[in-house]
């Protein structure tokens, strides 16, 4: 069966340092051995939840028509973050052609546009999923924060806000005109998005925000959507999969992946700053391939030789199905960039240059598997 409609939404990739965990009122119960080098907030979510039961995830969720809304730009004015509001021509997320495409058949929210609205939607997912807000008093005399800051509210009135967002998202505004408060939008970096393949029932195009903290801020899943949240430095995320002990998904497995290659914040950070300043958030829709008998084998990206040229993200056309899966791997293709699935689990497999100026992802923390 195919799927053509998906939901938009934004996540948030929070990291930080070893140190700054260890000296926060909640570290990581995985934390062993005195791990060094960065963590990522992860989410684990209900057994309920229809796209992802018990998996792990960068916590975030559905874009609202609130915020897009242009009374945002009235905020920032008043609270003179004006600057907040301007990115750089390349941050246009529809000079990506495949996001571009993405948009025209399902559209965001009108009003703000899509670098500031998609930002917007996933601080408020983040507070509503964790506790943690990314904000800053509009009396703070920093201008464009390359790192974020959280805003640290009394428990009761946190989890009142938290209510009253989860009912009705266009209160979120309020929370920040209430407190004097305004959104770190710079804070939040541009990472990358993905569109879930035509054969998932619950399919989303995600936009991918990096956020690096210096300080941990006390946090709580909802107990809803999320029912608990954990620090994990990309290394033990991939073993903890690998045993079986963890579930993550392709885009999570490829993103901790590539976090692995960083071995500080400030590296992390700096090659973050680096690319955005020449690449937009783009898009990659991973195209499935089948077994003759209508089994997943492949999950292609682009770079692969097999990556059709023209994508169907619609789902228009069938799937395709593979006769021979051996030859295809060992032989018919010199490009390799796609996940395989086998009895054993999913394998990633890799030998280009991803697109956007990102980085090929650490293939030796998956090799295993």
């Amino acid at each position: 069966m195919k799927y053509t409609t998906w939901r938009n939404t934004a996540a948030i990739i929070l990291t930080t340092s070893a140190a700054a965990l260890s000296r926060s009122s909640n570290p990581t119960s995985f934390m062993k051995n005195n791990v060094t080098g960065i963590y990522l907030m992860m989410a684990k979510k209900s057994k309920v939840d229809k796209g992802f039961a018990q998996a792990y995830v960068f916590p975030g969720g559905g874009v609202h028509e609130s915020d897009f809304s242009l009374k945002w730009l009235k905020l920032f004015e008043k609270a003179g973050k004006a600057e907040e509001l301007k990115f750089p021509q390349n941050h246009n997320l529809m000079s990506h052609p495949l996001t571009y495409q993405i948009m025209a058949n399902n559209p965001l929210p009108s009003g703000l546009p899509p670098e500031i609205g998609l930002r917007i939607s996933a601080i408020r997912e983040m507070f509503e999923e964790t506790g943690i807000l990314i904000a800053s008093h509009k009396e703070d005399v920093s201008i464009k924060q390359s790192t974020g800051t959280c805003y640290q509210m009394e428990e009761k009135l946190g989890i009142k806000w938290r209510k009253e967002i989860g009912e009705q998202p266009n209160h979120f505004i309020n929370l920040f005109e209430e407190n004097d408060l305004y959104p770190n939008l710079s804070a939040l970096h541009d990472w990358w998005a993905w569109l879930s393949p035509t054969d998932l029932p619950h399919r989303y195009y995600c936009a991918y925000f990096m956020c690096c903290i210096q300080d941990v801020p006390v946090s709580a899943a909802d107990k809803s959507e999320v029912v608990s949240l954990e620090w994990l430095c990309p290394s033990e995320a991939l073993q903890l999969y690998i045993n079986n002990k963890i579930i993550l998904h392709p885009p999570q497995i490829y993103e901790m992946a590539r976090f692995a290659l960083f071995s500080n914040l400030h590296e992390l950070l700096e090659f973050t700053k680096r690319r955005s300043s020449h690449h937009s958030l783009g898009t990659w829709f991973p195209v499935t391939l089948l077994t003759k008998e209508g089994k997943r084998s492949f999950l292609l990206l682009p770079g692969d030789d097999l990556y059709p040229k023209d994508p169907d993200i619609l789902g228009d056309r069938q799937l395709e199905k593979m006769n021979n899966i051996p030859a295809v791997v060992d032989a018919a293709t010199k490009n390799v960039h796609r996940f395989v699935f086998t009895d054993a689990g999913i394998k990633l497999l890799c030998n280009v240059t991803p697109d956007g100026g990102h980085s090929s992802p650490d293939l030796s923390l998956l090799h295993t598997h």
